[in-house]
């Protein structure tokens, strides 16, 4: 699957350069209000965007609705944030009634919103690099409502740590609900579209499909963000399972070790690859795709998350895991 061949239901976003015609010039209008408020405030603050941080600020009050509205975020809702920035979402987010956690790893920006937020109760900023923060899930205790129910994640997070951040979010099924997520459009047609024996099929395909139900909602033009990136942009949904397959509830950890050690070299075998797993366990391999039907030369691209499964599981009933 390319990504040409993906035709995403874009938001509108109009150029704030001499709009055409009549009907758009409302649109435009506030696109570029938006945008002045963007650079007045990084102005403000001394501020170039960092691209080492991946920071492309949000200037279009259309995507920021259709964001909000995709999450279907109400009064009442907890959202965590990730990598607010000057807090234009988590404003909007207040706005609708939700209390927000905001996690800033940029000292400048995390600073700002807490003075900018100071006065807000439903706000709590927390300046850290969420990818180095252990405790995460017991934070994210901390700030669920009293009645316990999950929070969601609404975010536009910096497009170098997508695949990181999955991997630290999509096992907390316990505290997260769903991720709603602005990341570059190629990324999000991979993670949400790529099916086996798709180029763009790789472990996170089925990583995802262990722990998700993923979902393209729609994209992003490039103008709407400052500075302008290079790349075009889309919000992702990831609907987290409340429970996970019984055969590996146990031991997702050495599932997730398993498939990415089946996917380390594109061009090998299935079997060659799982030498990293546990060179001993190859004869096995071979028994338990037989007994499954598959041929010994299949490369991992070929199975779907349900194969993966079957085919650990058989493993373990040979008592084998990870050396």
């Amino acid at each position: 699957m390319t990504n040409a061949s993906v035709a995403l239901p874009s938001c509108t976003v109009i150029s704030c350069v001499s709009p055409v015609r009549q009907q758009r010039r409302s649109v435009c209008i506030k696109c570029c209000l938006q945008q002045n408020s963007v650079l007045e405030e990084l102005k403000s603050l001394g501020v170039r965007p960092k691209k080492s941080l991946g920071q492309n600020f949000l200037v279009s009050e259309a995507v920021l609705s259709d964001i909000v509205n995709a999450a279907s975020v109400q009064a009442g809702d907890h959202i965590l944030e990730i990598g607010p920035g000057l807090g234009t979402l988590t404003d909007r987010l207040v706005k609708l009634g939700a209390t927000v956690l905001a996690i800033e790893k940029d000292d400048l920006f995390a600073k700002h919103l807490e003075k900018k937020f100071l006065e807000v109760e439903q706000v709590a900023v927390v300046h850290a690099d969420v990818l180095a923060v252990r405790q995460l899930p017991e934070m994210i205790r901390t700030f669920q409502p009293a009645h316990g129910a999950k929070v969601k994640v609404v975010a536009n997070i910096p497009y170098n740590i997508t695949s990181d951040l999955l991997s630290v979010l999509l096992p907390m099924r316990q505290v997260i609900e769903s991720l709603y997520l602005l990341l570059e459009k190629g990324a999000a047609v991979r993670l949400t579209q790529a099916r086996p024996g798709d180029k763009d099929y790789r472990a996170m395909s089925v990583i995802l499909g262990l722990y998700c139900q993923a979902r393209l909602c729609f994209g992003v033009s490039r103008e709407a963000f400052h500075p302008v990136p290079g790349v075009d942009s889309a919000v992702a949904e990831f609907n987290l399972h409340e429970q996970l397959d019984k055969r590996v509830e146990e031991h997702e950890d050495d599932f997730v070790a398993f498939v990415s050690a089946a996917f380390s070299m594109k061009r090998k075998t299935l079997i060659n690859n799982l030498k990293s797993w546990n060179a001993a366990s190859l004869p096995n391999v071979v028994s338990c795709l037989d007994s499954g039907g598959l041929s010994p030369q299949i490369r991992a691209e070929a199975l779907d998350v349900s194969a993966f499964i079957a085919l650990y599981t058989c493993l373990r009933v040979h008592h084998i895991s990870r050396k």
